[in-house]
């Protein structure tokens, strides 16, 4: 016999974060939900009042949403009414794109300064591929010349994979935290004899997977005085970026930005070095052709996470003639920036961190107060004694036009139930001593009602007190204080309004999708999700579910040993998947059943054979003919007539008299005769799809 060895596939291939793929069904809803934040004060004898309202019309991947902002009592140059943001945005989950049409923030390289616009964008959202991993994470190859058992150690977690063939094996993507690591590998022949065999990595969230893009494409005109004005806007620009991995330790990408006047183009490279550490590099050319000025920019940085010890450095230079879209469209010039930091996990739950910072500011005539360098060093410390007891302090010092020193500390005490009481002082530099405690009792789903008492004490002094009711349909709140002598009021509520499956809805604010849940209309029905226990259905038979994770397959079921005595449950098992804020439905085929034996007869008057097959409409239910023409029919369902079947063809049909049923005393047996009635009527009893209650309870009397 003569057997190839393996060559890194089949069974000598392991990828550790590939899954069954199961999206589920679809079934999207026409929605529209309207998110409210409404806040009223009263403070030296003034009222006031402002509110958002953010309103989106969804169904499946396309959502259109508007958000507006009134204030009785409106800044200077600003209406009651401000429009924030308008836009149409389509998702297409499988690609991980986004486009969207309207108002948006400008997607772009990580030292791509962010730009407000009014237009077109088309980006890649990985978030929308949950199965998907985008980071690099460990792999292992190597050699055995025996069937061999393989075993995988990372970090504080044994994986056992199983066997492998004689010749080459593969493990991907082994399960790693960010940072710098070690993966080891035991390989166990035979005879039981181990052999362990270790390779360095390093993990960061700024690297993608090999073959993996991400990309950002921003047309627009630029939206000037945000939040102030409502159509205010500036200039056409456009920007656009292109990352891709190239391996596992390489990632590569560019960038370009265009405005009238100016021209910007930038390539970055990111690098693993050694396992150990993370370099960047990155150089930026631009051109302004109204100043006739133009420049460059260089970027550096290192870094390295580790368990104990991690530190990075980074560096940002640009040259006196450097512009960015951003700043050609009114934001400051970029500053020459240094940053140095070093963290220290000194035990499970105590750590220490050093930084120090220097930003320096070209001058800029349309920002004549910004100070021309900025230094600040600061060290903070944090530690955690027993399961309650926190204590966290820091200190700093800060050189720009003045020097100042700062320093701070605090504790923190968790009491249980959602209470805490926190504490802290600090002083500085020309500063009073100042100090501040509170009694606080955040409101969650499983504690309704909030309060919190505060006070403060140094060159201001505050007293507060507040509570807060947080239910399903919203959450209200209110706080009164008293700050230097005078006194103050405030009252606010939010919550969001939903409109689905013709029912409203209302919830508090939390944002993610929702699933409706529909029991035909049957109320009191008690849902699980995953296999625990979602809600009950109210009115109508319908329940919203909310913090749907979205594009995650979820399973729905009816609670058997919870189901209404009046009710039968048939198709009780739903698998779903919700879009990004949009609603699924999730049908679950539950009836309200209330049997009645009723005798169906011929048109002769005879009773229907034995066993003949009758089609319950308009449910289509299929049910079978007893003893003496008894046929087991639900008086409260909605179905009206039973067409008697011969093979596929439809004989006659029995209209079922509700009313008859419900005057008859329960030990009557009401008869119904099935008689030829119009074709139309003949022809819409389909074969039947399933087999009912009325189908079992014949074949027993048989």
């Amino acid at each position: 016999e003569v057997e190839l060895f393996r060559k890194s596939e089949g069974g000598n291939f392991f990828d550790m974060t590939r899954a069954v793929r199961d999206d589920g069904d679809s079934a999207p809803l026409t929605a529209l939900k309207i998110d409210y934040d409404l806040t009223a004060t009263l403070a030296k004898g003034r009222t006031a009042a402002a509110g958002y309202f953010d309103g989106t019309l969804v169904r499946g991947n396309a959502a259109l949403t508007s958000a507006f902002q009134l204030a009785s009592d409106a800044p200077s140059g600003s209406s009651r009414i401000v429009r924030l943001d308008s836009q149409l945005q389509v998702l297409f989950p499988h690609a991980g794109i986004v486009a969207t049409a309207g108002d948006f923030i400008g997607a772009g390289g990580q030292s791509q300064r962010a730009v407000r616009m009014g237009g077109i964008q088309l980006a890649s959202d990985y978030s929308l591929r949950p199965d998907l991993v985008t980071t690099p994470l460990p792999s292992f190859t190597g050699q055995v010349a025996v069937p061999t058992g393989i075993d995988v150690i990372s970090g504080d977690q044994r994986y056992k994979l199983g066997d492998v063939q004689p010749g080459e094996f593969t493990v991907r993507n082994v399960p790693a935290s960010a940072g710098r690591g070690e993966v080891a590998v035991i390989i166990r022949d035979t005879l039981g004899r181990e052999t362990i065999q270790n390779t360095r990595f390093y993990v960061s969230r700024n690297l993608l997977a090999p073959g993996l893009r991400e990309f950002a494409v921003n047309i627009g005109y630029v939206r000037r005085r945000y939040g102030v004005r409502s159509h205010d806007y500036g200039p056409l620009a456009a920007t656009a970026y292109f990352r891709r991995g190239l391996n596992s330790r390489l990632t590569v990408e560019g960038t370009a930005e265009w405005t009238p006047g100016l021209a910007n183009a930038g390539a970055r490279g990111d690098v693993v070095l050694g396992g150990v550490a993370m370099a960047t590099l990155e150089a930026r050319v631009s051109r302004d052709s109204d100043f006739g000025v133009g420049g460059t920019l260089l970027n550096f940085g290192l870094e390295s996470v580790g368990r104990k010890v991690s530190a990075r450095i980074s560096a940002i230079l640009p040259s006196s003639g450097y512009r960015d879209a951003a700043s050609k469209l009114g934001d400051p010039l970029p500053p020459r920036e240094f940053l140095g930091q070093v963290s220290f996990n000194l035990a499970k739950t105590t750590q220490l961190q050093l930084s120090a910072s220097r930003q320096d500011h070209r001058f800029d005539p349309r920002y004549p107060s910004f100070e021309p360098r900025v230094e600040v060093v600061n060290a903070s410390f944090r530690t955690q004694i027993g399961h309650k007891f926190d204590f966290f302090a820091s200190g700093g010092y800060r050189h720009s036009r003045m020097r100042a020193f700062t320093a701070w500390a605090g504790v923190s005490i968790q009491l249980g139930g959602g209470r805490n009481i926190q504490a802290s002082g600090g002083a500085g530099t020309n500063a009073t001593l100042s100090g501040n405690a509170g009694f606080y009792r955040r409101d969650s789903e499983d504690h309704p009602f909030g309060y919190a008492v505060e006070a403060l004490a140094g060159q201001t002094t505050r007293l507060a007190a507040g509570a807060s009711y947080r239910s399903p349909n919203g959450r209200v709140e209110a706080q009164a204080e008293r700050v230097a002598g005078s006194y103050g009021l405030r009252v606010g509520a939010r919550g969001t309004v939903l409109v689905a499956g013709g029912g409203v809805f209302a919830r508090n604010q939390t944002g993610g999708s929702y699933a409706l849940v529909r029991t035909g209309r049957v109320d009191g029905v008690t849902v699980l999700r995953e296999n625990r226990s979602a809600g009950v259905t109210t009115h109508h038979g319908l329940l919203l579910i909310e913090n749907i994770p979205a594009q995650v397959p979820l399973t729905f079921d009816v609670d058997p040993d919870k189901l209404p005595a009046d009710a039968l449950a048939r198709a009780t098992h739903r698998r779903i998947m919700v879009p990004r804020r949009a609603v699924g439905l999730v049908a679950l085929d539950v009836v309200r059943f209330r049997p009645r034996l009723v005798r169906v007869t011929g048109a002769d008057g005879a009773p229907l054979p034995t066993g003949s097959m009758l089609i319950a409409q308009p449910s289509g239910e299929q049910v079978m003919v007893g003893f003496e023409g008894m046929v087991d029919f639900n008086a409260a369902g909605a179905d009206r007539r039973l067409v008697l079947m011969n093979g596929a063809e439809a004989v006659c049909a029995a209209e079922i008299d509700l009313a008859l049923l419900a005057g008859a005393p329960s030990a009557e047996l009401p008869s119904f005769r099935c008689a030829i009635v119009s074709p139309a009527i003949l022809t819409r009893a389909a074969p039947p799809a399933r087999r009912g209650r009325g189908a079992a309870l014949a074949d027993r009397h048989r």
